[in-house]
């Protein structure tokens, strides 16, 4: 999206609703110029800038934010899994600093971008709708400086980690370098795309840099070394089990009933217990381990739990819900998890 919003779009936004008050400024009876005008105060050369409004300074905030992450929405795709898995690697590995981890977070008002470097100016409050305004906005020339550094640094451990795969004679471990490097470099797209918006000068002063679809390559061959058998006792009914087999999935690693070289075992149990005369429950507890076929083992994970129904059917139906929502979430964290400590050395 070459423009910024439209001004018009943006003052009847912020004028519409009603709510209560909230933390800003001293009520005024003029509008600031920022606000009738904003191409005025932020020239669109020197900077991008947008108008939230909301019941108090921090849902104005909120808002604005929104508003100027539209400028991005349209042409950029944000992958959520690529961004979390480059979150938890920066993270533990202390090689960036918080802010530059986070960036700023905008999540809660449905926008999956994260922008750098943004700014506030002063809040203003309007006197006929008592609603609060303020401007985000942020100067093109250095916050690009700011993502030229960021996006340099992160082409720098991409490389690095291509180079540890390379060097590593262990198949998951130079699987688990690649799936870091598919990770940071996912994010580093994100970081590009949002730099030719931003300064399309600094942008096209950039290298090419390392190619995230020759990585994902890389990553798929990888892991079709690595081919993985599940096996979940008890699981008569085939309720587990397929769900195991999209955490995997999730990863590339092929699924297979024989010549396994890595490999999951699971485990579940039901047991209906008193607990409130009005429904029927269910304890339930799941294990899962990740190891080698040839024993060595890599993971655990457990979790438990109890579910209530009417019924007992409905109490044990809901008890495989949420023992799917434990594998999905618990057992494919923790997975993700191992394959980030092999990368930063904890394995």
């Amino acid at each position: 999206m070459k423009k910024l919003l439209c001004l018009a779009t943006l003052i009847a936004a912020a004028l519409i609703g009603c709510a209560t008050g909230g933390e800003p400024s001293q009520p005024r009876q003029d509008m600031p110029e920022w606000f009738l005008n904003p191409a005025n105060v932020y020239p669109q050369e020197r900077y991008m800038a947008a108008v939230g409004s909301g019941r108090d300074r921090r849902d104005a905030e909120q808002q604005a934010l929104a508003a100027l992450s539209q400028a991005f929405e349209v042409e950029i795709r944000v992958d959520e899994t690529s961004r979390e898995r480059y979150r938890e690697l920066m993270t533990d590995s202390g090689t960036f600093t918080e802010s530059e981890i986070d960036l700023t977070q905008i999540r809660d008002v449905r926008s999956a971008q994260t922008l750098l470097n943004v700014q506030f100016g002063d809040a203003f409050l309007e006197p006929a709708t008592n609603r609060v305004h303020i401007v985000a906005y942020l100067e093109r020339l250095a916050t690009g400086r700011l993502y030229v550094d960021l996006i340099n640094r992160n082409e720098s451990l991409v490389s690095e980690y291509l180079s540890e795969s390379d060097q590593s004679s262990d198949p998951l471990r130079q699987y688990a370098f690649l799936s870091a490097a598919e990770a940071v470099a996912a994010n580093n797209d994100t970081l590009r795309d949002q730099l030719r918006i931003i300064s399309p000068p600094l942008s096209a002063t950039l290298p090419a840099g390392n190619s995230r679809s020759a990585i994902v390559s890389r990553r798929s061959d990888a892991a079709e070394s690595l081919p993985v058998s599940i096996r979940v006792a008890g699981d008569t009914d085939n309720r587990i089990t397929p769900i195991l087999r999209r955490a995997v999935a999730a990863e590339r690693f092929p699924i297979v009933d024989s010549g396994a070289v890595l490999a999951i075992e699971g485990a579940f149990e039901l047991e209906e217990i008193d607990l409130n005369p009005d429904f029927e429950t269910v304890a339930w507890a799941f294990s899962a381990t990740f190891g080698r076929e040839t024993g060595a083992r890599l993971l655990s994970y457990s979790d438990q739990g109890r579910s209530s129904g009417i019924t007992v059917e409905r109490a044990r139906a809901l008890a495989y819900e949420d023992m799917a929502v434990s594998v999905e979430q618990g057992f494919a964290r923790d997975l993700r998890r191992f394959l980030n400590e092999l990368v930063l050395g904890s394995n």
